[in-house]
């Protein structure tokens, strides 16, 4: 593993920025935190279906966050150079004839013989992939506990309608005055 140094390349040379250990382990942080915070804010409460109820919800999350999975804990294939993680330089040359090529990317090409990082490809080890899956994990467990005991918990149960914001039964749709504005 090399540290990047984008001080050789052009800002409109945004490819050379994205062969490199930061640029991948970045984006895979940046979907996880994406899902994780979709199913997070997601939880049931007064005005939201449970978690475990929203199909649909449950559904994208997992079409989604498999791939992602894939990509940090699998090796390299023509899949993963096809988003510049967990890439050898040899599965980086031979994308640019997959069917990756026509199928996932037909407006612009992956792959081929030039490699713009300082090292012949980005395989993170083994080690490694385990360690940010432990990392995101963990994250995710401290995420939904905080959110759970917090944002949920009953101190802002009983805040919030005491200053006038929220529902005051914690019930949807059951108004305690009437709204005079209206009249």
């Amino acid at each position: 593993m090399a540290r990047f140094d984008g001080s050789a390349s052009e800002v409109h040379e945004w490819q050379k920025r994205s062969d490199n250990f930061e640029a991948a382990l970045t984006w895979l942080w940046l979907s996880w935190i994406t899902f994780d915070t979709a199913v997070c804010y997601s939880y049931g409460d007064v005005h939201r279906r449970p978690v475990y109820r929203n199909l649909t919800l449950v559904f994208v999350v997992l079409l989604t966050g498999i791939p992602v999975l894939v990509l940090l804990l699998g090796p390299s294939s023509q899949f993963s150079c096809a988003f510049k993680v967990n890439c050898s330089l040899s599965d980086f040359q031979a994308v640019q004839y997959s069917w990756i090529n026509w199928f996932l990317f037909p407006y612009e090409r992956v792959g081929g013989d030039v490699w713009h990082g300082d090292v012949p490809g980005n395989v993170m080890p083994a080690w490694l992939r385990w360690t940010y899956f432990g990392l995101f994990s963990g994250m995710t467990v401290m995420h939904h506990l905080s959110y759970k005991l917090i944002c949920l918990g009953p101190f802002v149960k009983r805040m919030l309608p005491s200053l006038g914001w929220g529902a005051r039964e914690g019930k949807a749709g059951r108004p305690s005055e009437p709204l005079e504005w209206l009249e």
